[in-house]
């Protein structure tokens, strides 16, 4: 039922004629199948749980407000993922409908979908959801230079998830000011000595942690770092967008530099695991950057040289969907994520 559901959303998307009707049928399919879901994902029941005690009176959440005034809000535990379901993934859907062009679409859809810490993950980490959800908001003003409504939305960004504070400096990156060669060879030379240099950083992050003062953090920070593999194969998203990033402009430009942020912190997550959750916040970013970079290089007159060309259009592509499916597997077939394999909806229990 996943795997049908999630391909029939991609299938239905790359329909040509009346674009734009399709893609509400697509992202109507995914919200329904999120609605529904019933004791679906790792956090599922947890959730429920947390729904169930602030119902009672608990005080839990209390730095991040947003979240228990939405659970006192919501009559029911349904209501409340129907709520949440629908709050987290429209946001999603004006995304590929404003700044993707329609030939790329389906490709759009198809990196939501096939990319299981986009669009399924997000059914778990329901609180950052909410707070990705704002900071997209955000971003509709921070490209139009609008400080004082960017910063309110991170605010309540950080009320939904307290890791969001880290989103207030976005705003001098999530815009269209140009990046030139110099400034990308500035930030490769700063992630290099991020990641083998000394232990300065270490001691850096552990001060923002005793900021948080929150375990959760705390248990990500002590699970060491990703392998050498997965770190390079982050690599590969960096490598493409810094090689395209001075060739961009507006909205792509704008996003592409959310997505390097993204493999940045996949990166840096060599040297600590909790950079992979961070960077949750802007790997949506990829269902832009990705397809409006092949849409460009498809359209630009060649310049640059045959190895060149052929990597950037051909080889590089290939290598990031190949890891994409790669990831996929990998992830139903691990134990850990093992909730996600069957699907069960509320139809069931009601």
């Amino acid at each position: 039922m996943v795997h049908v559901t999630l391909l029939l959303s991609t299938v239905i998307a790359s329909i040509k004629k009346n674009r734009r009707f399709w893609l509400v049928i697509s992202f109507g399919i995914l919200i329904v199948f999120a609605i529904l879901r019933y004791d679906f994902g790792n956090d599922y029941m947890n959730y429920y749980k947390f729904f169930k005690e602030i119902k009672a009176g608990s005080s839990a959440f209390a730095n991040e407000p947003m979240f228990p005034l939405l659970v006192k809000l919501c009559p029911n535990y349904y209501i409340f993922i129907a709520v949440t379901s629908i709050f987290t993934i429209i946001p999603i859907y004006y995304l590929i409908k404003n700044y993707v062009v329609d030939n790329y679409k389906g490709l759009a859809v198809l990196i939501y979908c096939i990319n299981p810490y986009l669009f399924l993950l997000s059914l778990s980490s329901i609180r950052q959801m909410l707070a990705l959800s704002f900071f997209i908001i955000a971003i509709h003003y921070s490209k139009k230079h609008k400080i004082i409504p960017y910063l309110i939305f991170i605010f309540l960004a950080s009320m939904c998830h307290m890791s969001a504070i880290i989103l207030f400096p976005l705003y001098l990156i999530a815009n269209d000011n140009k990046v030139n060669r110099i400034q990308v060879i500035a930030v490769v030379m700063l992630l290099l000595i991020l990641l083998f240099g000394n232990d300065a950083f270490e001691r850096l992050l552990q001060y923002g942690l005793n900021f948080f003062d929150n375990i959760n953090y705390n248990v990500y920070s002590t699970r060491g770092g990703n392998t050498l593999r997965a770190t390079l194969l982050s690599a590969i998203w960096f490598i493409y967008i810094a090689i395209n990033i001075n060739k961009l402009s507006g909205n792509t430009l704008m996003f592409a530099k959310l997505s390097l942020v993204c493999s940045i912190f996949g990166m840096l997550a060599y040297k600590i695991s909790m950079f992979g959750r961070i960077g949750m916040y802007f790997e949506i970013f990829f269902i832009i950057s990705i397809p409006m970079i092949m849409y460009q290089n498809n359209i630009a007159l060649r310049k640059d040289g045959k190895l060149f060309y052929l990597a950037n259009k051909y080889i590089l592509p290939m290598l990031m969907f190949t890891v994409y499916i790669l990831r996929y597997y990998s992830f139903f077939t691990n134990p850990m994520w093992e909730s996600f394999r069957e699907y069960h909806t509320i139809l069931t229990v009601m």
